[in-house]
């Protein structure tokens, strides 16, 4: 079982229904992807098999516990079946991929229809979604997995802004990370901010299929934008509040809490990899 919290909380406030105000701590099926993540770069870094061997048990029990289209996004489907391959594991790559082929084909049939979690609709599970259905197509060469991608992506390109500064220039637009996970608690639109990255891995990965280059520049574009979140000095700050004022308050700045960034950093290394 994988926890939401540190403390192992069996419910906390904000996130839902189990009771009034509360929501079950192990309810949310991304933190397994991540998880997943950190196994597999493990994995590559030390080429220990226990590290495969937790990851095979870790997206068992994601695959038994939620529902194909559980709205998860960051672990490549083709990255692990490359390393369990690797590793001799072909019967656990086999099985994994039946089921990495499945949840594909389910976000294909869900087509525009994305259930709530969170919050109803948003940038980062949409991108997660074209994300898992590029990287599956790559490991299945399934041609139906490529077409549902194409409605997705569709969806995904609504979210950028397309205006003169760079804040607002292929960055997918957030509004309400600054209020649940910044020192200032404001609502408002946060431009750039770090899950804007996640389009940019979508058009890399859609260009790499496709070679059509407006997505090559679209995911440079996004990926060079959150760098400002990066001071020469090396700190870092979360998000920039880009309205001038929200509810009265001041913004127009970068909120100084060091939150999760750094995904921004590893999003541009995953790509400057393969450039």
């Amino acid at each position: 079982m994988l926890w939401d919290s540190c403390f192992r909380e069996r419910t906390a406030k904000y996130y839902g229904e189990t009771v009034p105000g509360t929501k079950d701590m192990t309810f949310r099926g991304f933190n397994y992807f991540f998880v997943g993540v950190f196994l597999l770069k493990m994995y590559r870094l030390t080429k220990q098999r226990m590290y495969l061997d937790d990851l095979v048990g870790v997206l068992g029990k994601y695959f038994g516990k939620f529902p194909l289209s559980d709205l998860s996004f960051g672990l490549n489907p083709r990255e692990v079946d490359i390393a369990l391959k690797e590793a001799g594991m072909t019967e656990e790559a086999e099985r994994l991929a039946c089921h990495f082929k499945d949840k594909a084909y389910a976000f294909v049939r869900m087509e525009e229809q994305y259930a709530p979690s969170e919050v109803n609709y948003e940038q980062s599970t949409v991108a997660g979604v074209v994300m898992f259905l590029l990287d599956t197509y790559r490991l299945t060469g399934d041609r139906h997995i490529l077409e549902g991608a194409h409605k997705h992506l569709a969806l995904l390109e609504g979210f950028d802004g397309c205006q003169p500064d760079f804040r607002m220039h292929g960055v997918g637009l957030r509004h309400w990370d600054g209020f649940w996970f910044g020192h200032y608690e404001l609502w408002g639109d946060t431009l750039p901010h770090q899950w804007s990255t996640l389009s940019a891995y979508a058009y890399y990965r859609y260009y790499q299929i496709t070679s059509d280059k407006t997505y090559y520049h679209k995911s440079i574009r996004s990926l060079n934008a959150n760098l400002c979140l990066f001071r020469e000095d090396g700190a870092a700050d979360y998000v920039f509040i880009y309205p001038h004022k929200v509810n009265g308050r001041s913004g127009h700045a970068f909120d100084p809490i060091s939150n999760d960034q750094d995904w921004a950093l590893y999003y541009y290394l995953e790509i400057a990899g393969e450039v």
